[in-house]
């Protein structure tokens, strides 16, 4: 089924696919209030999850700085520094969102996109951190 749906809860059109961004009605939806809220309390948390993320990178990569290169520290460090990194970018998309006029729905997808690419690289840097770890433990 293609188009848009009714929420039943306030008669809005919700978006059920990534073409609806570009809906003359949907491109124009500004949260409220209350939406907002919420929405700059999650970005102002993420952006402090991602700064103690690239910390924790740091730290960890710190021995490699110290005491010289090891490829478990290296990919775990890069992991943890990347994660915060990936947290980090879509945090301006999301407080955009309240600020900005006519571009709140705009925002929002680009922040998800922002995200959904790095879910993308974490799970990827995870897999080959699991897998060098395995390596590792049955040489």
């Amino acid at each position: 089924m293609s188009g848009n749906k009714i929420d039943p809860t306030d008669n809005e059109r919700v978006p059920e696919t990534i073409e609806d961004e570009f809906d003359p009605v949907m491109s124009e939806y500004e949260f409220g209030p209350e939406e907002e809220t919420v929405i700059a309390r999650m970005a102002s948390r993420m952006k402090v999850l991602a700064i103690l993320l690239m910390f924790a990178g740091l730290v960890a990569l710190s021995p490699i700085l110290i005491s010289g290169y090891s490829n478990g520290l290296l990919i775990g460090g890069l992991l943890w520094l990347l994660m915060g990194v990936f947290f980090f970018l879509p945090v301006d998309n999301f407080k955009r969102i309240t600020t900005s006029r006519n571009h709140d729905i705009s925002e929002l997808i680009q922040g998800f996109r922002e995200l959904n690419k790095g879910w993308t690289v974490i799970l990827v840097l995870l897999l080959l951190h699991r897998g060098y770890l395995i390596f590792v433990h049955l040489s």
